[in-house]
């Protein structure tokens, strides 16, 4: 996932501040920003600001308001451009790196990347290389 927030914006977790448990995000809000802020934010129902987001590697891009329409068609322009199928067994990988140990991860990236190999766009992906232009992808 890639997340952009716009300047000025607080972000928190108000579940505890009404009395109740989180109901989600707990194991990836702790993946990420670590054990010690997710018992600091979550267990005060601390709010923080987008800047502290992104030193927290929560979000990846802080954006005016004005600027967030502009901004999210220039990142879909990208992935529109890319291979959708190694793009989603890329982020399949992403989010199954989180649960698997190594050997699990490193089997299923074999295996993900073998079939992978077998697509028409990875066939498309190497001509264009070699023939030095970019690639049109297809999605098969």
């Amino acid at each position: 996932v890639i997340l952009i927030a716009v300047k000025d914006v607080k972000i928190g977790t108000a579940f505890i501040g009404i009395g109740l448990a989180p109901g989600c995000g707990t194991q990836f809000f702790t993946n990420i920003v670590g054990y010690q802020k997710a018992c600091e934010y979550i267990l005060t129902s601390k709010n923080f600001t987008v800047e502290e987001a992104l030193n927290l590697r929560l979000v990846n891009k802080i954006v005016e308001k004005d600027d967030l329409d502009i901004t999210i068609e220039e990142f879909l322009s990208k992935f529109r451009k890319l291979p959708p199928i190694a793009i989603g067994k890329a982020k399949m990988l992403i989010n199954k790196s989180l649960e698997n140990n190594m050997i699990q991860h490193l089997e299923l990236e074999s295996k993900t990347a073998a079939y992978t190999a077998g697509t028409e766009d990875f066939k498309e992906g190497v001509a264009a290389f070699t023939e030095k232009r970019k690639p049109t992808y297809k999605g098969k």
